[in-house]
Parts: structure tokens; sequence; C-alpha cells
């Protein structure tokens, strides 16, 4: 408004008017000045500008120059202030006002640039470490779907297994012409469904394991027409994750054909214990003993120790008083129990 009614007031104004006119108009810039000022020095104060500091300074001495200069024009400049030039100082204000506005634009454009710098620093380190989670999480998908593929291959493997040799195996059980000959296609279509009804890694509890154990044992020897007499510690503590439940499944199935193949016995006894550090087996059979060194046992006596030697574990054999034979599994407890 004071950019518009001045040049138009000093238009209108006569000649010998003029310099009065001029100076109300510095006197209302001056007031316009100070009054800007007022206004702008607490706020600067309270927030802690340096900016608004110096642009303060600047306004400051602007102002100064301006007083100087109306009271020059005024003639009002006392004595003391007055070097006998009489000269206006309020145009090297300006340069002044210029360059502190000039070095605070200059400084916060500066200041854009870094902090624009530092933020395509930190996207481009944001960027890279998205990119390589990104492939990190690519990889572990295809290995993923992979494993999967792999997984459902075998599921597909094992289910035709089951469903085909299964089938035979359980036909050769019913159709078999002696006992011997029904326990070892029963022994052969357990261990097939061993394989193919426990996902690997899981964790089987030893009552689970000793319950399938026991029915299948109480199966077998009742079809030989043997008696099972089946004993296990109150307090078992250990649970077994599944290849060494598999093993000592298979260990324990083998000790029993062994007992109605070989032993002749009327009565096999099985005895489970656990304590912190071992699970321990025993099959004991009232027959007329075997040597397991014999030859003429086939690879049944060496499969047992090496699935035995597989988690870790020892089995001997101990010839009993009366002929009797003894066969004990000790196993640490594995990682799962």
């Amino acid at each position: 408004m004071i950019a518009i009614a001045c040049p138009a007031t000093l238009l209108i104004t006569p000649e010998d008017d003029l310099l009065n006119a001029i100076s109300a108009w510095h006197l209302v810039m001056l007031a316009s000045a100070a009054l800007t000022l007022f206004v702008l020095i607490p706020a600067v104060v309270r927030q802690r500008n340096t900016e608004g500091r110096l642009l303060i300074a600047a306004l400051l001495v602007n102002l100064a120059f301006g007083v100087h200069d109306w009271l020059v024009h005024a003639k009002m400049l006392p004595a003391l202030l007055d070097l006998g030039t009489r000269m206006h100082l309020l145009h090297f204000g300006a340069p002044v006002f210029f360059l502190t506005v000039g070095w605070i634009m200059t400084s916060r454009f500066v200041g854009a640039l870094n902090q624009l710098e530092r933020m395509n620093v930190q996207l481009e380190e944001r960027v890279k470490a998205k990119t390589e989670e990104l492939q990190s999480s690519f990889q572990s998908m295809q290995a993923l779907r992979s494993e999967q593929a792999v997984l459902e291959e075998r599921e597909r493997i094992y289910r035709d297994l089951h469903d085909d040799i299964g089938a035979k195996l359980l036909q050769m059980v019913y159709r078999a012409g002696t006992t011997t000959a029904a326990d070892l296609a029963r022994s052969a279509l357990q261990d097939l469904r061993d394989v193919v009804s426990q996902p690997r890694g899981s964790s089987l509890t030893i009552l689970d394991m000793l319950a399938d154990w026991r029915a299948e044992a109480d199966q077998r020897l009742g079809a030989a027409q043997m008696n099972l007499r089946w004993q296990q510690s109150e307090k078992l503590a250990a649970d077994f994750l599944q290849p060494h439940a598999i093993h000592i499944g298979r260990i324990l199935r083998e000790g029993i054909s062994n007992a109605i193949r070989h032993a002749g016995a009327s009565t096999v006894s099985i005895d489970v214990g656990t304590d912190s550090q071992r699970f321990q087996l025993r099959i004991t059979d009232d027959g007329k003993g075997y040597d397991p060194d014999r030859k003429s046992h086939g690879s049944g006596i060496a499969n047992m120790r090496q699935r035995a030697r597989r988690i870790g574990g020892t089995i001997t054999w101990h010839p009993l008083q009366g002929g009797n034979c003894c066969v004990e599994l000790t196993v640490p407890r594995s990682p799962a129990g």
C-alpha cells in the first residue's frame, strides 16, 4: 500500500511542498521499519534463530541510516554528529541488507544441498539394504519351493509305496505258509509304515513310541503263539527325533524276529527304562538262546549293531542261566529329550 501511495502522493504534490512530502514519507518509512523490528525481535529471541539475528542487525543498520538521513534532511542533526559534509547514508544500508539476505539465502541453499546429498546417501543405503533383503527373501522362497517340491515328490513316492508294496506285503502276511514267513512279511510291512508315517525331523514322545512298539510286539508274538511280558518304568523322561525312533524300533523288531525264528521261546520279556542320561531297552527270551557272532543269523545282528552306532548307542548280548539270551540296548538321551 505504501509502495503505491508514496509515488502517487509525490506526483500530485506541488514543487514547493515536495521536500516536506518526502520528509513525511521518510518518517512513515522509518515508523514502518521500527514496527517491523518491534514485532520481529521478540520472535527471533524466543526461537534463537541465527539467521533472524543477522536480518535484525541489517534492519537496525538501515534504520539508523534512515534516521540519520531524515535528521539531515530536516536540518535537525546535532552539531557533534554533523561532519560538515551533510551526506546521506541510507544508500549504504541497501548493500548491507541485500548482502545479509544473500548470505542467509546462500546458507540455506548450501544447507539444502547438503541435506539433499545426505538424503540421497541414506536413500541409496536403504535401497541397497532392501535390495539385499529382497534377494535374500527371493532365494529363501526359491529354496522353500524346491524343498516343498522335493517333499511333495517324496510324499507321492511314499504313498505309492504304501499303496502298492504295502498291499502286497499285507497279502503275504495272510497267505504265508509258515509263521516265520508271515512274521517276516509283517516286519517288512511295519518298516514301510515307519518310513511313510512320520515326517522327518519330527519329535515323538516316548509314550507314543512305546505304545506303538508294544502293540506291534504283542501282535507279532501272538501270531507266533508266544507270550509277551512288557515292563516299563513309571517315570519315562525322554523324547526322540524320528530317525532315532526308527532305529530303536527296528532294533526291537529284529530282536523279536530273532526270538521268533531262532530261540524257540514261549515268552519274550521287554523292559524299558530311562534316566537323565540314557534310554535302555532289554529283550529277554526263555528259549534256547543264540550266539550273535554266528554267521547263520544273516545280516540281522550286524544291522542291529550298525543302527545302534548310528544313534550313538551300544548293544550287547548276554547269555542267561539255562541258555536264555538277553539283548540290551543303551542309547544316550537324544536332543529332543
